[in-house]
Formats: C-alpha cells, structure tokens, sequence
C-alpha cells in the first residue's frame, strides 16, 4: 500500500483535542479507526493502542513542534499523512517522534512532510518503520533540513520499503546495533545512509541514487553491507568506509558515481562481488587502510581503476583469488602464472595531483614510453594497489543485464 499523499494545505474539521480524548479512553491494546479529516495540533500517544487511518486523514502540527509523540511500547500508527512540523532541529522537532518507552512501536504506511525530521527514534528497541514516504522541502537550504529517519541508541530496530528524499540524509543511525535497513529508496539527500559509532547493523536491497553519498560508515564495525544499487552520488562516494573495521560489503553494484569505495583509516575490511562499473574512480585508498580483503569484484569502464594514496603498495588478494580489472591485459605468463595486476602508476599520480595534466598528456607518445619504462624498471613504478592473481572474466558473469534491469 503506498502512503496518501498530503494536501497542499490543511483545512481542519476536527479539533486534535478530540482525537486526543477518543484514544485516551480506548483500552490498552484496542485498535482506534480515525475517521477521514484533518485534526489540527500535537498529538501524544500515552498507551499501546492500533491507531489507523480510515480514508485520508492529515495530522498538522500548525508548524509547531513534533506532531505526534508515541510514548508507550507497542503503539501502531498506519496510514496517515502527517504535516506541519516545526523546523527546530534543536527542539528535534519531528513529524513522529519514538520515545524510549516506546518498545515495539510500529509505523507504517505514512506520508510524512517535516521541515525538520521525519520519524525520530529516541532510544526504543525493537521498532518497526515500514513503506513510509518521507519528502523533505527542496528549496530548504541543504544544511537546514533534518534527516528522514533517525535510529539514535537504538537496537533491533527494522527499517524497511520506505522512500525518502529532499531531507538531509536519508537514514541516519547513531549510537546503535543490529538494526535492518533494507529496500528502502533514497534520493536527492546528502547521505543515502549515514552512521556513526555503530555495530553489526544490516544494511542490504536499497537503491540510492543522486545523493553526494550513497552509504556512509564512520566509527563502523561488524557490519553487512549488500545487494545494494547505488548511483550517481557526485561529491563524495557510493559506499565509505572511515574509522571503519571488520566490516563486510558484498554483491553492490556501483555505477556511474564519482568514486565507488572510500577507505579511510578501514581496516580488516572484506569485500567480496561487487560490481563497480563507469565510475570516476573505482575504489579511493588512503595510505592506512591496510590490511582488507577485496577479492571476487568486477572493476569495468572506471576512468581510473584505483585512486591510492600512500607511500608503499598494498595487496588486496587473498590466496589464489583476485579480481578483475578491465584494463588488465596480461600479455603472457610470468613463470607460469599471470603477472600481478598494479591498478595505478606514477602518470596516475601526476594526474591526480594535477587533473589538468589529463588532456596534455593525452595520446602523447612520451607517456606510453614512460609507462614501459616504469613496467620494465621496478625503481621507477609508484606505490600501488597490487592484484596478484587479477581475473580473466568477470566474477558477475552477468553484469550487462544487471545494469540493464537495475536502473533508478
């Protein structure tokens, strides 16, 4: 069920009073059918109660505050358009807010219109928000909009088929664990989804599209990221990894972002199947980030496979197994075995440290001499990512289709 749309504006025809009174004196654990209308103020939910829409029914907060507060464990609120919130991020002002007593609430089917956050979770376990359509203001300055769904100290939380956009980052969790996020879709944000001092958190079938980044891991550890489609995040990059250790990325797919991977101060890291294809840069390596395991990935069509920055080369392959790059070209065996695969070189270097080098250095046969002199001479070769045993044929054997039926 997709969620009401909310109206242009708010003409109540009941009071919030009245509503406040009609779930006051309901039993706890009775379900409360709201009649179509529009009920303007703040509402509190104080019991477990099932509170559903019947027809479309807009909640407003007048533009003040939070609009609805849910204050008791096991509250259910579904169907609802909600609006009007006021635009104190200080105040944390939301369209709902889950309070910490709040085990167990779920919210589902609801179109939500903050003008500052969406739903805000405050501490309660086990919550569930479900198909959700949360839209921001788009001509709202970027740093003046909240987030769409905030999970803050929260466990056991399922975040899962919601459509976010035009808010600041689409989910942000901070100081939590063993949350879900799944089939969620997020575009025209900052983050896509943003974490902060986080663990063995789930984040796996969202598609991101226009955001500056798609999944952003900082103070990260022990955490799933998979089957994800990212695309088109310009500033930064689709998946990043910062502080982030022991983490897991697996079946991605990244396509025509500016940078697929970040990893910055990411250790102990694996990724394993991705699909990182027509990017600016594959995968952005700091000198630090070492030792991960990334092996089994396809790299096709980036403008350059691996940006690293760092004063040695590193090696990505685990045993026998690497990836595989499309600008490897082995040319034969080297003691019976293909020679390693180095994902950048020293015109590499100057490049990105002076990008308009790019269109001078073009075609120019000097450069191709160079190159064959750094292959040739290992006193001349940069620091470099290092493949060992780099791939002949793509590890998703099926990737042209994948891009194909996965566009957002």
């Amino acid at each position: 069920m997709l969620p009401v749309s909310p109206p242009a504006a708010c003409a109540p025809a009941r009071s919030m009073a009245w509503l406040q009174a009609r779930i006051a004196a309901a039993p706890p654990g009775s379900t409360v059918r709201v009649p179509a209308g529009c009920y303007q103020g703040n509402l509190w939910i104080r019991h477990p109660v099932t509170l559903v829409a019947t027809g479309p029914v807009v909640l407003d907060g007048g533009n003040r505050g939070t609009v609805v507060t849910l204050a008791a464990p096991h509250i259910i609120l579904k169907g609802f358009v909600i609006m009007g919130t006021g635009d104190d991020k200080e105040a944390l002002d939301s369209g709902i807010m889950v309070e910490p007593q709040a085990r167990g609430a779920v919210v589902e089917d609801c179109h939500i219109r903050p003008r500052a956050f969406g739903i805000w979770v405050k501490g309660a376990r086990d919550v569930r928000i479900l198909h959700n359509a949360i839209t921001g203001f788009r001509r709202e300055y970027l740093e003046r909009r909240g987030y769409g769904i905030e999970l803050w100290n929260t466990i056991n939380a399922l975040v899962e088929g919601n459509r976010i956009s035009q808010t600041l980052d689409g989910v942000y969790v901070i100081a939590s664990a063993y949350n879900k996020v799944y089939g969620n879709r997020l575009w025209a944000l900052r983050y896509g989804i943003h974490d902060m001092s986080v663990s063995h958190d789930v984040y796996t079938g969202n598609r991101i599209s226009r955001c500056w980044a798609g999944i952003a891991l900082m103070t990260a550890r022990w955490m799933t990221i998979a089957s994800n489609y990212i695309t088109r995040t310009g500033f930064e990059s689709a998946i990043l990894f910062r502080d982030a250790y022991y983490n897991r990325a697996y079946d991605n797919v990244l396509v025509n972002n500016s940078i697929g991977f970040i990893f910055y101060d990411a250790v102990y890291n694996r990724l394993t199947g991705n699909l990182i294809v027509n990017n600016r840069i594959g995968a952005h390596v700091w000198g630090g980030s070492y030792p991960n395991t990334v092996i089994r990935n396809t790299f096709i069509g980036n403008a350059w496979p691996v940006e690293y920055l760092g004063t040695h080369s590193i090696v990505w392959t685990q045993g026998k197994t690497g990836n595989y790059w499309s600008g490897y070209a082995p040319g034969g065996l080297v003691d019976g075995t293909r020679p390693p695969y180095r994902a950048s070189n020293a015109i590499d270097r100057i490049e990105w440290r002076y990008p308009m080098t790019a269109w001078v250095l073009a075609d120019n046969p000097v450069l191709r001499v160079l190159q064959v002199m750094a292959e040739q001479f290992p006193a001349l070769q940069a620091p470099s990512v290092i493949d060992q045993h780099p791939l002949l044929t793509p590890a998703f054997p099926h990737w042209r289709r994948i891009l194909e039926h996965a566009r957002f």
